[in-house]
């Protein structure tokens, strides 16, 4: 389990530094401190294996996982 975590933190950094990127222009310096500070949080493997295996987080955690499975089964196309 430890390496599938560490792998999801790798992929939490990455979707943080393209999610910056685009959002730069549109977001305060102090906006996008708050991204590193969250993927600090978040990115740490041990952080993540505390959240997943604590039976009081289950609700929020399964609310987080419906939430994103809701939101990737839409495509978002411009209007042509």
């Amino acid at each position: 389990m430890k390496e599938k975590l560490e792998e999801v933190c790798k992929l939490v950094i990455e979707a943080a530094d393209l999610l910056k990127k685009v959002l730069a222009p549109h977001l305060t310096a102090k906006s996008l401190k708050r991204i590193d500070v969250l993927v600090a949080y978040a990115g740490d493997p041990y952080v993540l294996y505390k959240i997943v295996m604590d039976r009081s987080m289950q609700d929020e955690l399964y609310e987080l996982v419906s939430a994103g499975e809701h939101y990737s089964q839409f495509h978002f196309y411009a209007d042509d």
